[in-house]
């Protein structure tokens, strides 16, 4: 017999272009956590709906960009969701937005926890929306994001199931032809030769990416092209970024 759903009220009001993402938590490596950007004043009021209680929990807490801005108009702040295992099993998280200026789609989560207590976030696609509403690969380099178009290379759909859990960190490198790291799961790469543009990331083997610097000819496979990454990329040395996936509007 299906749980009566659970209303959690958290009252988080997100801003327009707000994003979100997930990845574990850094208190215990066990809960995984939603981000949204966020502002005072008129942003959508959230609100979780947990599917059934006995599998997870939710908390959320305020982060402002400026400890001074606190109760401004106009403030920006981060908003942490926090989604806490309480015993194994699937449930699902329905997240809902109510504003007077600003529309923001409903979000549907997947919410996986194993033996260990430690919870997975999917993000799940809405059925109804239409072809517009593509897949779009989000990159964070410091405090600022950067969107990409993924290519219709079947190694891209392979990349989007890794990414399928949740935001992930990369540590890169700064290389002959742009900034390289490994993924953790090793994918198949059919390799061919390809043309190389400053902003795109591609498979270079298979468990090798690249932030391309360099108009040149490469060997590997290109997944997306981000048009305004150049400019955020550093001369060499090495780049922390973290990668996730959102669904346009």
């Amino acid at each position: 017999m299906k749980n009566i759903l659970f209303l959690l009220p958290l009252l988080i009001a997100l801003g327009i272009g707000g994003y979100s993402m997930t990845r574990k938590s850094e208190n215990d490596g066990k809960s995984a956590v939603l981000y949204f950007e966020s502002f005072d004043g008129g942003g959508p009021v959230y609100s979780f709906e947990v599917e059934d209680p006995d599998i997870v929990s939710v908390s959320s807490r305020r982060e402002y960009d400026k400890p001074d801005h606190e109760e401004m108009t106009g403030a920006g702040y981060k908003v942490i969701a926090t989604v806490t295992g309480i015993k194994p099993g699937e449930t699902f998280i329905n997240v809902s937005a109510d504003s007077p200026i600003a529309y923001e789609p409903d979000q549907r989560y997947s919410a996986v926890v194993d033996e260990n207590l430690k919870v997975t976030l999917t993000r799940l696609p809405d059925p109804e929306l239409s072809p517009a509403h593509d897949a779009v690969l989000a990159m964070q380099i410091g405090d600022d994001i950067y969107y990409g178009s993924f290519t219709d290379e079947p190694e891209a759909d392979a990349f989007k199931k890794e990414l399928s859990s949740g935001a992930t960190e990369f540590s890169l490198e700064s290389a002959e032809d742009g900034f390289s790291g490994n993924i953790l799961n090793a994918l198949t790469v059919n390799e061919k030769v390809f043309e190389a543009k400053p902003g795109m990331l591609a498979l270079t083997g298979e468990d090798e990416i690249l932030i391309c610097t360099k108009e040149k000819e490469l060997t590997g496979v290109p997944i997306a092209v981000f048009e305004k990454l150049p400019e955020a990329l550093p001369e060499g040395g090495s780049l922390s970024v973290l990668i996730w996936i959102e669904w346009g509007e």
